[in-house]
This record gives structure tokens, C-alpha cells and sequence, in this order.
């Protein structure tokens, strides 16, 4: 049957599992590394924050800085913002338990949501929460910046020391977090970029109800006193600029076909082999007659 068939043999080796894989074994295997990858990476990512623990003078000294552009653009209101929110206990409680129990839960859940349900898209959102969380990283590390409960002479609460749960240490050399890495906000960006990805996939009127979740966000980083409104900004940058530069990710987002075909995972066509076969044997059996 020539060339063109022999690809579509299977050997005896492969009904025993052996040899080329299987669709469900490849997809399997992909979501393991990929999984695989990402706790790599989340741990490396937990290790660089650590740089900056120790660089108080230098965090306070760029808050002074933030509070200073703040002022000078009129955006600094963000003790307006916490003494709405300290009107009401409750609420005050919800946005804490908010900032500290739904950011990487929903993040990670979202990942794992797009993995296996939607893998034409995830390589794209992978990206884009690996590039904005690489650019984050190294402007914490570049930027250690205090947050404004960090700054008492502007009179900040600080909710999770007064309301709980308590998960700083008032030491931040103790602390298992870095309390310097305010900026930019990777609580905005990536609720930011869950959002965002989950309506360029589903693409319905409901799905826009996604963006409840970094508004709230915004409000939480705000009130408790953990970020400036200039750390979801500066995040915010980072998703647009990595949006626009990088094309699939810029083709997700407008709902463009991408230029790249997905490989097939159809068996040959025996059928059309036989054609192939029956076609080019013809001609032979054809000048064999005629030289009889």
C-alpha cells in the first residue's frame, strides 16, 4: 500500500500501551507537567518575595514616595475608602476573610478550570500570569514598598491586627510573608486576568458578572489597608502591556482565530489508502496488458 499507508499501522506493541501514546494517556501526562510546573514556580515565586523582608528603610522611604505622587495626582483616598468600610464590622470582617481566603483558592482553581476544560486557551492564560507575575516579582524585589497600615502617621488601620485573622507578624523579619511586596498588587492582577480570561472564553453577557471579583478585590486591598490605589494601577499596566504584546494573548481576549493549527488527532484514513493504493497499481496492470 506504499508510504503513505505504513503511517497508519499500528504496532503490536501499542495495543499493550507501549510506544506512541494514546490521546487520554498525552492529555494525562500534559496536565501532571503542567501542574507539575506551576508548583515550581509558585514556590520559586514564594522564595524571591523573601528578598525584600528585611528592607525597612527602603519600604518606608518609597511609601513616602507613593503617598507623595498620590497626593500630587489627588488619588490619595484610600483612608476614605477604610473609614467607610470600619463603619461596619461586618463588613470590614468580610473584606479581610475576602483579601486573605479568595485570592489563590479562585486563582488556582481557575487554572485548573481552563487545564482541563478549555485547553485551546490555557496556554494563553498561562502566559499571561506567568509574564505579569515574573514583571511583578522583579519590581518587588527592585521597589520594596511599605504598605499603609506600615505608615502610622497617616493614621491607618490596620484591620487584620485589629479584626482578624491575624496572619502578620508585627516583626517582618519573623513574618513567613514579605510585607514589602505591596507593588505592584498580584491580588488585583491576577483576579484581574481570572476575569478577564473567563469571559474571553465564554464569551456570554453572564460571564461579565467575572469582574465582581476584582472590584471587590480592589475595595479589599484598599480598605484593609494592604495596598495603594498606584499598586493596582501599576498591576493593571502590566496585564494591559503584556495583553497588547504578546499576539495570542491579544487574540483570546478579541476573540480572533489563532494563525497557528492545533495538531490533528485522527487516525489516517484507511479508506483513502486503499484509494491511493488501487489508483497507482491500475497504470501497472494497464501496461502489463498491453505488452502481452
Amino acid at each position: 500500500m506504499g508510504a503513505y499507508c505504513r503511517s497508519g499501522h499500528r504496532s503490536a506493541w501499542e495495543g499493550f500501551g507501549i510506544g506512541a501514546a494514546t490521546p487520554a494517556r498525552t492529555s494525562r501526562l500534559f496536565v501532571v507537567r503542567e501542574l507539575a510546573v506551576m508548583t515550581v514556580l509558585f514556590i520559586c515565586y514564594r522564595q524571591v518575595r523573601y528578598l525584600t523582608r528585611n528592607h525597612d528603610a527602603a519600604a518606608t522611604a518609597n511609601a513616602h514616595r507613593v503617598v507623595d505622587l498620590e497626593q500630587r495626582l489627588g488619588m490619595f483616598t484610600e483612608r476614605r475608602v477604610q473609614d467607610l468600610a470600619l463603619h461596619s464590622r461586618a463588613l470590614i470582617e468580610l473584606l479581610n476573610r475576602y483579601y486573605l481566603t479568595v485570592h489563590f483558592p479562585l486563582t488556582a482553581l481557575f487554572i485548573v478550570w481552563v487545564l482541563v476544560r478549555h485547553r485551546s486557551a490555557f496556554g494563553q492564560i498561562r502566559t499571561w500570569l506567568y509574564i505579569v507575575t515574573a514583571s511583578a516579582l522583579a519590581i518587588h524585589v527592585a521597589f520594596p514598598l511599605a504598605p499603609p497600615r506600615m505608615l502610622t502617621e497617616q493614621r491607618f488601620v490596620d484591620t487584620l491586627q485589629m479584626y482578624g485573622p491575624r496572619i502578620y507578624s508585627t516583626d517582618t523579619s519573623q513574618s513567613i510573608a514579605n510585607q514589602y511586596a505591596a507593588m505592584p498588587s498580584l491580588h488585583f492582577g491576577w483576579a484581574f486576568i481570572v476575569a478577564a480570561g473567563l469571559v474571553a472564553i465564554k464569551r456570554s453577557r453572564l460571564s461579565v458578572l467575572a469582574f465582581v471579583h476584582p472590584l471587590i478585590t480592589l475595595i479589599a486591598i484598599v480598605a484593609t489597608a494592604n495596598h495603594y490605589w498606584m499598586d493596582a494601577a501599576v498591576a493593571f499596566l502590566l496585564i494591559a502591556v503584556t495583553a497588547l504584546a504578546v499576539r495570542p494573548i491579544r487574540d483570546l481576549l478579541i476573540g480572533s482565530p489563532s494563525n497557528v493549527p492545533m495538531p490533528s488527532m485522527r487516525r489516517p484514513d484507511v479508506s483513502r489508502c486503499l484509494d491511493v493504493s488501487i489508483a497507482s497499481a491500475a497504470p501497472q496492470q494497464h501496461d502489463a496488458l498491453s505488452a502481452s
